[in-house]
Parts: C-alpha cells; sequence; structure tokens
C-alpha cells in the first residue's frame, strides 16, 4: 500500500527503551551523593571515631555488651609501640569480662594489716614446672613447654591467696600480683634471719 503505515524495524521498543536509559541516568545523577551529605557522613565518621578513642582511654568503661567482633581481630599497633614512661598493668575481671586496672595507693583501700605470714616456708612448698597448654598442643603438636606453676598445686600448698577459682570453685589460675608480694615478703624474712645472726653470732 503506497503512502499506507510503515512498521518500525525490531520489535519496536527502542524508544521506549531509550526513554528508560535516560530515567536511569538521571536517577543515579539524583542519587550520588552532593557535598552536603559527604559533609554530613564525614561529621558522623568522626563523632564515632572520637568515641572510639575515648573508649579506648578509659578502657574500665567499657561494659561486656559495648563489644561485638567476628573473625580475627588483631591490634598490630599494640606490638610496635614501646612504653617507656607512665604504662598501666591492664586487667580483665573473671566475673563480667571488664578491662580496668588495679591501683594501689592507700586512698584506695582500707582495713590495712601487715601480711603475718612465713612466706619462705610457703615458697618452698610450692613447684615450680615445664608443661605445655593442651590447646596449644591441639593446634601445633611442636608447642613450645612453658615455665610456671600448677594452680591446683599452688592451693594444696597453702598459697591459695594467689590462686582465682572459677564458677565450680575450683583452682583457675595464678595470679602474678600477690606472687610477687609474697616473694617480697620472704626476701624480707630471709634479710630479717640473716641480720640477726650477723648480730648474734
Amino acid at each position: 500500500m503506497s503512502g499506507g503505515y510503515r512498521a518500525p524495524a525490531g520489535d519496536g521498543l527502542g524508544p521506549l527503551l531509550k526513554l528508560f536509559e535516560e530515567f536511569k541516568r538521571r536517577l543515579s545523577e539524583l542519587e550520588a551523593p552532593t557535598g552536603t551529605s559527604m559533609g554530613s557522613l564525614y561529621a558522623q565518621v568522626q563523632a564515632k571515631f572520637a568515641e572510639l578513642t575515648a573508649l579506648i582511654a578509659s578502657p574500665g568503661d567499657i561494659a561486656p555488651d559495648d563489644v561485638t567482633g567476628s573473625g580475627d581481630l588483631r591490634f598490630p599497633s599494640v606490638y610496635s609501640t614501646i612504653l617507656s614512661t607512665d604504662y598501666r598493668a591492664v586487667w580483665v575481671t573473671g566475673v563480667d569480662g571488664q578491662l580496668g586496672h588495679v591501683p594501689s595507693a592507700a586512698r584506695f583501700k582500707q582495713d590495712i594489716i601487715d601480711a603475718d605470714m612465713d612466706a619462705t616456708a610457703l615458697l618452698m612448698a610450692a613447684e615450680v614446672v615445664w608443661f605445655r597448654y593442651r590447646a596449644a598442643v591441639e593446634g601445633n603438636v611442636d608447642a613450645p613447654a612453658v615455665l610456671g606453676g600448677i594452680a591446683d598445686q599452688f592451693a594444696a600448698a597453702g598459697l591459695g591467696h594467689m590462686v582465682t577459682v572459677d564458677e565450680e570453685g575450683e583452682p583457675f589460675s595464678i595470679e602474678d600480683r600477690p606472687l610477687l608480694y609474697t616473694l617480697l615478703k620472704s626476701h624480707q624474712e630471709l634479710v630479717a634471719r640473716v641480720e640477726a645472726l650477723e648480730n648474734n653470732p
């Protein structure tokens, strides 16, 4: 038919697809972050970073439910930073897992009395042994031996003041701080005995 309707090539959806592509392009432009939104995001990140810095500066304020994580968490800067002044030991409580440090000034203590014990005799009953942790051996059959003590033996030898217990009341670990002060007390006892012998030959 001369001068009649001519069907478009293909399926006739070309113009419609072009229209959709144009809508897609314009939507992408509208969703692109503006300078204002980017500034807002930056401010939010800075605020969260400040909160994290405050928590690191005061670890005693961190509650167990405040921190979650998955995978292998590593803090390489801890092992690449050498502290030479104003450093403190950080401990974790066995009850709720809170982190904190243990002060030694008198203003934090009460009911202070002299440690009346035969520290030297107590320490002589403690057994120093080589051992390997089972968990370490499970991961590596060649895990190295560790020098230390056995909490059960320390408790049985009268050194329960330096042994912590688990939820069932069973010996769990040997704490370094009471062990250190027991050693200091033993040293004082030995010095006093030597001086007594020197003064009364």
